[in-house]
């Protein structure tokens, strides 16, 4: 397929289960649009779902296969149907596909243990419950401040894969609390995982992508790369340099033509749960700048935005692109005072994360 087809935004034919239902479907269990390719009559019907998404302008038909992962086949007691109703919703599509050529196919991969709960499965048991499924999984484990081993592994998946198309450095610690009250040990190692790894992982992986002329490293940033805050000086400092190695590393390629390799910087506020619970803004700070809810709002920006649309440097929420203009409007002196009107100062005060350099 044509790697740029996704360069300009593309609408794809989904909801198929929702607006299945509306046509009628009868469903069982919790197979939601599965019951579509398990009962013959529903065929057509499907079908012609397709169809419809195509002809009001879809461009991609997503096959119907989000409820036939394993897990949920064997909740349903139909696990032996797993070959048939994948292959089923293939030949559907190809169908869809003969009537209007210049679609493509997209198969429609769900989380592959439960939808919208938490995974709790151990690293074998997801790989092999991917391996089940025809996904070829491989799994290294890496100290990303040990370079020695970052590039041990980086050279393992050139010889196995050739390199890889998209890097994520999503590897972060953070020490809370006044600079001179942490070790020195602290925050070498609050640097070291924050920043240097990132160098290492770079000009492990960076190489084959030159080659080849394609390749997408994702840095995760923060929203402290746009302002600094009390009792996080050097973690905000390892963002701030983070988007500086990202901006400076995009502008390196293309100075080298290779502007197929892409660079991305993602800036999330911080996560209500996890590394940075309990942090805290008051009311028009969080109007202003509201914390992030899930890891999964920072995957989908890297994926939506970053690799689809191909941004720079994405802001999550989005609202936080305000906090630029801020700084960009505001004298010095405007903007520290603004800065303690929405609670920067006291963010911390109430936090309850790790703070152990976990």
């Amino acid at each position: 397929m044509d790697l740029n087809f996704f360069k300009n935004i593309r609408i794809l034919d989904g909801g198929t289960g929702q607006e299945l239902l509306s046509r009628g479907l009868e469903t069982n269990g919790t197979l939601w649009s599965a019951n579509a390719l398990l009962q013959d009559k529903y065929h057509d019907l499907l079908l012609n779902t397709h169809l419809d998404f195509i002809k009001a302008g879809a461009e991609v038909i997503v096959t119907a296969t989000f409820a036939t992962r394993r897990k949920r086949l064997e909740d349903n007691q139909i696990e032996n149907k797993f070959e048939y109703l994948n292959k089923k919703a293939g030949e559907i599509a190809i169908k869809v596909k003969k009537k209007f050529p210049n679609t493509l196919i997209a198969g429609s991969l769900p989380p592959q243990n439960l939808t919208y709960e938490a995974d709790s499965r151990n690293e074998e048991e997801i790989i092999n419950n991917f391996k089940e499924q025809g996904f070829d999984v491989f799994s290294q484990v890496c100290d990303v401040t040990n370079k020695e081993q970052v590039y041990n592994n980086a050279n393992i998946i050139k010889e196995k894969f050739g390199g890889i198309d998209i890097l994520i450095n999503n590897a972060g610690t953070v020490y809370t609390g006044y600079m001179l009250d942490r070790s020195d040990e602290e925050l070498e190692n609050l640097i070291n995982v924050n920043f240097t790894s990132m160098i290492y992982t770079i000009r492990a992986f960076m190489p084959a992508m030159l080659e080849k002329n394609f390749g997408h490293i994702i840095n995760i940033s923060s929203a402290s790369s746009m302002t600094g805050a009390p009792k996080l000086a050097v973690y905000a400092a390892t963002k701030w340099a983070v988007a500086g190695l990202t901006e400076s590393l995009r502008l390196e390629v293309q100075k080298m033509g290779k502007s197929g390799v892409k660079f991305s910087s993602i800036h999330p506020n911080f996560l209500k749960k996890g590394l940075f619970e309990g942090t805290k803004l008051n009311l028009l700070g969080q109007l202003l700048a509201p914390g992030v809810k899930s890891h999964d709002a920072v995957a989908k920006v890297i994926v939506n935005r970053a690799i689809k649309l191909g941004f720079h440097s994405p802001k999550v929420p989005w609202i936080m692109n305000q906090v630029v203009l801020l700084r960009a409007l505001l004298p010095s002196s405007l903007l520290i005072k603004f800065s303690s009107l929405y609670g920067l100062y006291d963010m911390m005060d109430d936090y309850k994360g790790y703070n152990d350099g976990r």
